[in-house]
């Protein structure tokens, strides 16, 4: 779990950041339809970054690089730092950390050498299997919500009780335990697995997967087809450069 104020962490595993532009709502229940609103929820969030729309503000607002770069980019508003343009800052930047050209990729535009003898071997059993059924789209995920336990229930491990997912954020929803489906880009990168993070390794999370959604238990030979086919979504990630961040000025609150 990611650590936030004072060291606390959440009850949730962090989901990747890439691509999740792509997804068809953000945060494992979805209860924010998009990057400007998940934005908001982190900043405000006591566990997380623990501060508030009039503290961001200020807190910009005290540094004339700040002030400078928002005049630019918003040009039309009378007040260019607001807590609404900080979302839109941050979603307009997080929607460009985007992985293209995979080996999966590139195997689909014809390339029938981007995939090793294996990973071909895994995707037909993550054709086979049913793998498919939930994890759809360019984004091979995050594009639904399904119940963690189709067929079986997974532990306590996998599946804390007291989280019961989507339900807790839609009142129409009478099923516990529906999350949205993540995307399978770059999973070898993103341990630990599942909304708990209760699976340190890509292979456990496979035959979690297996026996929880599919009913079926995987041998061994299925999950190393199936792990190798995986690694084959890993993207180019872009080159992120570290900026030189503005200096608090004597106007900048202090943090709490």
């Amino acid at each position: 779990m990611s650590v936030g104020h004072g060291g606390q962490t959440g009850v949730r595993n962090s989901p990747t950041i890439f691509n999740s532009a792509l997804q068809v709502a953000q945060f494992w229940d979805g209860r924010a339809r998009d990057l400007v609103e998940q934005a908001a929820g982190p900043m405000v969030n006591p566990v997380e970054m623990a501060s508030s729309d009039p503290l961001v503000c200020s807190v910009l607002s005290s540094m004339p690089e700040y002030v400078a770069a928002f005049s630019a980019a918003f040009p039309q508003r009378k007040k260019p730092i607001c807590f609404s343009t900080t979302r839109l800052a941050l979603a307009a930047y997080v929607a460009t950390l985007l992985t293209p050209d995979s080996a999966f990729d590139r195997y689909l535009r014809g390339d029938n050498n981007a995939l090793s003898a294996e990973q071909q071997g895994g995707l037909r059993q993550f054709i086979a299997l049913g793998c498919v059924q939930c994890h759809t789209s360019v984004n091979v995920g995050g594009n639904g919500y399904f119940r963690f336990g189709i067929k079986h229930e997974p532990q306590k491990l996998y599946r804390p009780v007291a989280d019961i997912g989507r339900s807790a954020v839609m009142d129409t929803l009478t099923e516990d335990y529906v999350f949205k489906v993540p995307t399978l880009r770059n999973v070898q990168l993103t341990a630990p697995y599942f909304h708990s993070g209760g699976a340190s390794t890509l292979s456990e999370a496979l035959e979690v997967m297996g026996w929880t959604q599919l009913g079926k238990k995987l041998s061994v030979q299925q999950i190393k087809q199936l792990q190798a086919f995986l690694q084959s979504l890993t993207g180019k990630l872009p080159q992120l450069e570290v900026p030189q961040l503005p200096v608090a000025t004597q106007r900048t609150p202090s943090p709490q």
